[in-house]
């Protein structure tokens, strides 16, 4: 009996080297008021997706690294916002049972951080001379 505890508690404790954080790539929605313009995520200089026409959805990788949004429609300044990922919370089977490793791996693969579900931008209308008016 006391043998099936042991085991017991430690297939508990060796499942939790499995129980990553989510890593795998992020699905970000983008939407612009109005909608209709076009957008591009960029990180470190590198084009990661292009929305051709918004509300849409792009799938990126996660890193540690802010990602650009920059957006464009005709008639509308340009807008650009950079979207930090936010640092996740580590499982406590990853921190008690495999804490130096499974860190290590979180973050080579981006498992530690998660950039917003949603991201919304509100786009300026252009006046006839190039100057933005309020809307």
């Amino acid at each position: 009996m006391r043998f099936s505890r042991c085991l017991g508690v430690a297939a508990l404790a060796l499942s939790a080297c499995t129980a990553r954080l989510t890593s795998g790539p992020e699905t970000i929605l983008i939407s612009t008021n109005p909608p209709g313009a076009s957008c591009k995520v960029e990180r470190q200089g590198a084009r990661l997706a292009d929305l051709p026409a918004t509300p849409g959805v792009v799938v990126v990788p996660r890193t540690s690294f802010d990602v650009l949004v920059t957006c464009w429609k005709p008639g509308y300044q340009t807008v650009t916002l950079f979207e930090p990922p936010q640092l996740l919370r580590p499982k406590t089977g990853n921190v008690v049972v495999n804490h130096a490793f499974g860190a290590a791996t979180e973050a080579a693969t981006g498992g530690i951080y998660r950039y917003p579900n949603e991201v919304a931008l509100d786009l300026i209308p252009r006046s006839a001379g190039g100057i933005a008016v309020p809307y």
